[in-house]
């Protein structure tokens, strides 16, 4: 997991939220504006995992442990904690005095018990749960064997001995262990309180019990609003409202959104306090706060349907050719050494590290096309068209089509167009080759490999492939993870159904008076806890 953190001094003046200042925290109220794609529809920790609900629930619920603005581990409802000489257990002393946050600020006299913690992660490892953390928190004793139906829930290494006692037990020791214990999975809930909400825990604003930093203020479908009380220049209220050119108000009212304008750029929408933060492909003029980030790999992608493409030597020789060329990559960019790009993490350290470069390379590309080319009864390729974005993009791809030209004597048409007709296209499968970023949406150097196992945007097909990444899906073992996953990188890189040309550098743009912001690329999912402005 990366984590980024943002320090600034001084405090943040918005004019489009002066109505709202005094409005409902009893005090100033230090508002911080993010645009999602989709407003948050499940506040259940166990079971989120769209970007707008894991950023949700990290502010409504807390667990043991919370990263800090460096992204180390720091407790949370623990008050301390101890671990054996051989590493496997964790033994938890819960703060005092623990208890649920009511909707908007009500107060709630459930107490919070270690109890709560046994069933929030009892709940990831049964299978009705479905739970995208199972992976992540695999490697508590017998939590595997329980998600493949193969133990009972009882028997899964977590303990509450009495209400501030937690224990946990692992498979084997994990020294990223307590950064795992801040994902949502491991938030606490109340087996109670879930049942009585009969299926609808999560779901609406009167099933939640959170214990978070933040109570749930306000839920519509134009955004989600949460609060806490006012905390001097602290963060205390953040709006995750609709993506959008507008202005979006936390009040129960969707009539007060502010008509739309013209489309802006992720700077100009901070400037005009619009939003407090956004992404953006760009970096800041300097006016703002910036944070840089790896996680999107531009490769071109091969439809393996297509005649002549449906060889594996035909795209090993045009993957070995484009490999070849001679690319002025704009700063933005930076070549690709393999499919997975450098941001994301394994075994707690950087996966392209571990890994090295897996790439397909070859010193005679000519002959691997050529040979592709007879084995599918072909003198050449016919009717190829190879679809590019708009803009700086395709001038890069210019220089590889004439590398193909060159070497290998395949002369195909470029079409420019947006990348989302793009997409489209590729989705639908009505391409032969395209040139398109592919980002990760978990800091796991097997989610990429995943999506391209799973989707069908290329038509490739290799039931090993995928049976191999199931395995490694259901492997909760992590001694070897990252060269486990090499193997299935490699494997996939040699098969060609896309070959990787360079990783694109984007950034988080904040308001410069902001401070103490936590950010983690994947999702994205921000973390204003400990925010000042």
């Amino acid at each position: 997991m990366r984590i980024f953190s943002l320090f600034s001094k001084g405090r943040l003046l918005a004019a489009a939220l002066a109505a709202t200042l005094l409005a409902g925290c009893g005090g100033h109220l230090n508002s911080f504006t993010w645009e999602v794609d989709t407003v948050p529809s499940n506040l259940d920790p166990q079971t989120v995992s769209a970007s707008s609900d894991v950023i949700a629930v990290t502010h409504l619920f807390s667990g043991l442990y919370r990263l800090d603005q460096e992204g180390v581990p720091q407790p949370d409802c623990a008050e301390s904690c101890q671990i054996s000489e051989d590493g496997l257990t964790y033994t938890f002393t819960l703060r005092e005095g623990l208890g649920y946050n009511g909707y908007r600020g009500a107060e709630d006299d459930t107490p919070l018990t270690a109890r709560d913690f046994v069933f929030g992660l009892q709940r990831v490892f049964l299978p009705e749960t479905n739970s995208p953390w199972a992976r992540q928190l695999g490697n508590i004793r017998n939590g595997a064997r329980i998600a493949e139906g193969q133990a009972d829930i009882s028997q899964l290494g977590v303990q509450a001995p009495d209400d501030r006692t937690l224990v946990i037990q692992l498979e084997q020791p994990d020294e990223n262990f307590l950064e795992k214990l801040c994902l949502p999975g491991a938030m606490p809930c109340n087996e109670e309180y879930f049942n009585a909400t009969k299926g609808t825990y999560g779901l609406e604003s009167d099933t939640i019990l959170g214990n978070g930093p933040f109570y749930l203020y306000n839920w519509t479908s134009e955004g989600l609003f949460v609060r806490r009380k006012a905390d001097g220049s602290s963060i205390n209220s953040l709006r995750l409202v609709l993506r959008s050119d507008g202005l979006v108000s936390d009040s129960s009212s969707s009539d007060s959104a502010a008509s739309s304008s013209a489309a802006k750029t992720a700077q100009e929408k901070i400037q005009d306090g619009q939003v407090s933060a956004a992404l953006s492909e760009t970096p800041s003029d300097g006016s703002l706060s910036e944070i840089p980030y790896t996680a999107t790999t531009w490769v071109l992608l091969y439809n393996c349907g297509e005649e002549g493409l449906s060889s594996t030597a035909v795209r090993q020789g045009l993957s070995a050719s484009a490999l070849r060329t001679q690319l002025e990559l704009p700063e933005s960019l930076s070549p690709a050494q393999g499919l997975i790009p450098p941001q994301v993490s394994a075994e707690g350290q950087n996966y392209r590290d571990l890994a090295g470069t897996v790439l397909f390379e070859s010193e005679d590309p000519l002959s691997l096309y050529k040979s592709g080319l007879a084995q599918a009864g072909l003198e050449r390729l016919s009717n190829i068209s190879v679809l590019v974005p708009q803009g700086q993009l395709a001038g890069l791809f210019s220089s590889i089509n004439q590398q193909w030209q060159m070497e290998l004597s395949a002369f195909f048409t470029v079409r420019e167009m947006p990348l989302e007709e793009i997409w489209q296209a590729v989705e639908e499968g009505d391409y032969q080759i395209a040139l398109v970023p592919l980002t990760p949406t978990e800091d796991d150097p097997l989610n990429l490999l995943q999506q391209l196992a799973e989707e069908e945007w290329s038509g490739w097909e290799d039931p090993a492939f995928e049976a191999a990444c199931r395995q490694e899906a259901e492997n909760f073992t992590l001694e070897g993870s990252a060269q486990r996953a090499a193997r299935l990188e490699n494997q996939l890189i040699v098969d060609c159904p896309v070959t990787p040309l360079f990783y694109q550098t984007d950034y988080l743009l904040v308001d410069s008076q902001v401070s103490g912001l936590v950010f983690q690329p994947f999702g994205p999912v921000i973390d204003v806890s400990s925010a000042n402005q």
